[in-house]
């Protein structure tokens, strides 16, 4: 008879919301992949599915209907990309081996921090890191893996039974709750700068460095990089057309057209006004391509969702929500699918990331700089 702790590595946590609906695969799939994996590969194991936020889809007003764009595509392609970049991180509904959770150096989830998911990730991953030393004089390299399981998990988004103002409200909350999550940013700076005060820069492996300055750079962007472009596109946006607006009015927009624009095109950004051409165009330049691409993702997605192509288990649920019912959409009704969703990448994609990225980030800096992770921690109004 062994011991108890070895067949830590053959017990699997999950993780998840109470909303959560997992794919009735998804733990099938994740015992398979688990246990085929080698006993030290499953022990610094974890694996993250898709999380769509679709549940009601149908029901919630359109800026939370961005937000929930923008959380399924950012995991999507994040798990797209492990496999070649392996830098994903885990979001809300993950699972890890028990003896990663048990392990001296993880000790379980830590209960003072808000994003847990990222957290939790980023506290295995210098766990393995620390732990790869066997005393020679070998650098450290990481052993933490996320597996990708592709099949979805599906939650509900952020909706108030009272009413549309009242649930933009609660999605702000929920914003500024997520937000805190910059903290995990300060977190992976001081764990690195440990790691390399203590073995040198040399001492870790270029796989360590470069796992650890990616998921810097991906925390850098969700909670700075994003909110800050959103701005200047909104700003940037505002300026160019109140004068374009005035240039109209006072009957100089053909000349400007014919005979300056193509005079500050062959000038390039050498000058001044062709420099401030150009970073007009870095600003708003990515604004099109991106939004066309999004906004194609979004739409396949979503319409494998309504016709319940991401979840066959909701087709015998009795309490399905509106988006929860099964439909092969006609063409028609895909046209409008298409029409909403190219609408709200086009009006309220910057707006939204500014009121529910900027503004809460902004928020949680200065709530983090003043009184650290003491923060009240409100659940987001979700559907009974």
């Amino acid at each position: 008879m062994g011991k108890s702790s070895d067949f830590l590595d053959k017990v699997f946590l999950t993780v998840g919301d109470a909303d959560s609906l997992w794919h009735p695969q998804f733990f099938t799939a994740l015992a398979l992949d688990g246990l085929a994996q080698s006993k030290e590969e499953r022990s610094w194991g974890m694996w993250q599915s898709p999380v769509l936020l679709l549940r009601n889809y149908a029901t919630v007003p359109g800026p939370i209907r961005v937000s929930g764009y923008a959380t399924f595509c950012f995991e999507m392609a994040g798990l797209a990309g492990q496999k070649f970049l392996g830098t994903h991180l885990t979001y809300s509904a993950y699972s890890l081996s028990l003896a990663l959770a048990n392990h001296p150096l993880v000790d379980g989830w830590d209960t003072d921090v808000i994003a847990e998911d990222h957290h939790m990730f980023c506290k295995c991953l210098f766990a393995s890191i620390r732990s790869s030393s066997d005393g020679s004089s070998k650098q450290l390299t990481p052993k933490v893996k996320l597996n990708p399981i592709y099949l979805p998990v599906v939650s509900y988004m952020v909706e108030s039974s009272n009413g549309w103002l009242d649930s933009c409200h609660a999605r702000f909350q929920q914003a500024r709750r997520h937000s805190q999550g910059v903290a995990e940013l300060a977190y992976t700076l001081y764990q690195y700068c440990s790691l390399i005060k203590t073995v040198g820069f040399k001492g870790l492996t270029t796989k360590a460095h470069y796992m650890v300055l990616c998921i810097i750079w991906k925390m850098n962007t969700v909670h700075l990089t994003n909110t800050l472009h959103a701005f200047a596109v909104m700003l940037t946006s505002h300026c160019a057309g109140m004068k374009v607006m005035d240039m109209i009015y006072q009957g100089e927009f053909w000349t400007w057209f014919s005979e300056t624009l193509p005079q500050i095109l062959s000038a390039g950004p050498g000058s001044f006004e062709g420099f401030s051409y150009w970073c007009g165009t870095a600003i708003l330049g990515s604004f099109v391509p991106l939004s066309i691409m999004m906004a194609y993702t979004s739409y396949q997605v979503v319409k494998d969702s309504i016709e319940g192509k991401t979840l066959p288990a909701l087709e015998n649920k009795k309490d399905k929500g509106p988006c929860e019912k099964p439909m092969i959409l006609g063409k028609l009704h895909r046209a409008a699918l298409a029409g909403l969703i190219l609408f709200d990448y086009a009006v309220l994609a910057e707006t939204t990331v500014v009121i529910y990225g900027l503004i809460p980030e902004v928020l949680a800096c200065f709530s983090l700089a003043r009184f650290g992770n003491k923060f009240e921690y409100i659940v987001a109004a979700k559907p009974s």
